[in-house]
């Protein structure tokens, strides 16, 4: 039997360098979106608010103050939302819904990433 370059335990000392060098990022990567998530509720948060005062000036009929009305409190849902699950949980719930809704979350990704191409390329 021809000998190898590596030993056993070498092979075991780069796996686990590989799983703990994973295990940072993916950390890093929850810290990063656990420090924004704060901002974004601030943000759903104000469009929430900012919905509801102009939705009281509006001139016009009751039910467009109605339909303001019912689109600032899914907002204020959202940074609830946002302010209260930690990423672990959001991420549960994504591939939850992903699971349970392949097609509409398809075109919803689709729709993200051709977004997020256009801004790219603008700037």
């Amino acid at each position: 039997m021809a000998d190898t370059p590596y030993r056993a335990g070498d092979l075991d000392s780069a796996t686990k360098m590989l799983r703990d060098e994973a295990s940072t990022i993916g950390q890093n990567a929850l810290d990063a979106l656990d420090s924004s998530r704060g901002a974004a509720a601030r943000g759903v948060q104000s469009t929430a608010d900012a919905l509801r005062s102009t939705a009281d000036a509006m001139p016009g009929s009751p039910k467009v103050k109605d339909f303001a009305d019912g689109a600032a409190r899914m907002l204020d849902g959202t940074a609830r939302y946002l302010r209260d699950k930690q990423p672990k949980d959001m991420l549960g719930d994504l591939q939850m819904q992903a699971k349970a809704n392949p097609v509409a979350f398809l075109i919803g990704a689709l729709a993200v990433g051709f977004l997020a191409g256009r801004m790219l390329r603008r700037s």
